[in-house]
């Protein structure tokens, strides 16, 4: 091999190198990346919408309240379209909160509160019910009855569990996108000082192999230019006797 072939070798396998841990910075980058917009924007929707949800009970609860205290018919059914308005934005908001739950103890609480509330249809469909009775009734209008509270409370307890572990699973993300900052530098670190040994390397290969060619070649023009004239008269004194015997 040539000085110019390990000069052409040394160059190239540098390059191929360089590519290869630059390729690899970028798509680890990339990935990096993409897992924490995904991250992000689950951790963000499910906080959002488990306060929604929150606010969303409250909402329909309170139109519970207004529709059993309601004194006409116009006023129970605005209540009744204000309840299942609040509802309906409620069980939408816990739809959200599951799909973008980031652990699981989200996802059993919102099953438990599908529960609870699925649990006291039945209660509110008789409520609703009674109220349309007693104000359609005979006797037109009638004392109202205040909303029941007790089945509200383990309702709103779970709520504010689901609402609290959002926020607990929103500080989760926000470490490991520092804990991904970190390995993303580290891999950096890593790929530039790999690059570095691996220039030093051939840097040294070629050095051990063509130093030494060229160190010879410096050597003989040397001695080819000061006109060595010793080396000159031993090598026509060893062809002086072959001549003589070609002669003979």
């Amino acid at each position: 091999m040539n000085v110019r072939t390990k000069l052409l070798t040394g160059l190239l396998a540098v390059s191929l190198t360089t590519l290869a841990l630059g390729i690899y910075a970028v798509r680890s980058h990339q990935f990096l990346s993409d897992i924490t917009a995904r991250m992000y924007d689950r951790a963000l929707m499910s906080s959002t919408h488990a306060n929604s949800a929150r606010a969303g009970f409250f909402k329909a609860d309170r139109a519970l309240r207004d529709v059993t205290a309601a004194r006409t018919a116009a006023e129970f059914d605005q209540a009744v379209t204000a309840m299942q308005a609040a509802e309906q934005g409620f069980l939408e908001d816990l739809e959200v909160v599951r799909d973008r739950a980031l652990d699981p103890d989200s996802l059993r609480l919102v099953a438990e509160i599908r529960g609870l509330h699925e649990d006291g249809k039945g209660q509110r469909a008789a409520t609703l019910a009674a109220m349309r009775a007693r104000l359609t009734g005979p006797a037109g209008q009638g004392a109202a009855s205040p909303a029941s509270r007790a089945g509200a409370q383990p309702m709103e307890d779970k709520l504010l569990s689901l609402v609290e572990n959002a926020a607990q699973a929103g500080f989760q993300f926000r470490e490991s996108s520092s804990a991904s900052s970190r390995t993303m530098l580290q891999i950096t670190y890593a790929g530039g000082a790999l690059a570095l040994a691996t220039s030093l390397g051939v840097a040294l290969l070629l050095g051990h192999s063509i130093v030494p060619s060229l160190r010879r070649l410096g050597t003989q023009l040397r001695e080819l230019a000061a006109g060595d004239a010793r080396a000159l008269r031993d090598h026509a004194a060893e062809l002086r006797p072959r001549e003589a015997a070609m002669v003979a």
